[in-house]
């Protein structure tokens, strides 16, 4: 759940408190809900259509990314009209580096 701190700091304390104290019912909802139809979902059609896991060691995974370098740098550059697409590719890339 996000708040701006402004407008939580505009909440009559009745309200503030309402919104506080349901923050950990929200992630309760979330991840149950993440679990069962996101995450549930996914893992039974995986087992339903019998694939095969792979998972990839460190120097794999450094030669796909090297592989990858090319589509990341069109997909910046197919978007870059769009939005700022190089701000956020590297935003997420640090996310997922961290």
């Amino acid at each position: 759940m996000v708040v701006n701190t402004d407008a939580l700091n505009s909440l009559s304390a009745k309200n503030k408190k309402a919104l506080l104290g349901s923050v950990d019912e929200s992630i309760a909802f979330y991840v149950d809900n993440y679990d069962n139809n996101t995450t549930g979902k996914y893992e039974k059609a995986v087992t339903d259509a019998g694939l095969k896991r792979v998972n990839f060691s460190a120097d794999q995974t450094s030669e796909l990314n090297k592989l990858a370098a090319t589509v990341r740098d069109d997909w910046v550059k197919k978007y870059a009209g769009k939005f700022d697409s190089k701000a956020l590719f590297d935003f997420t890339s640090d996310l997922f580096n961290k």
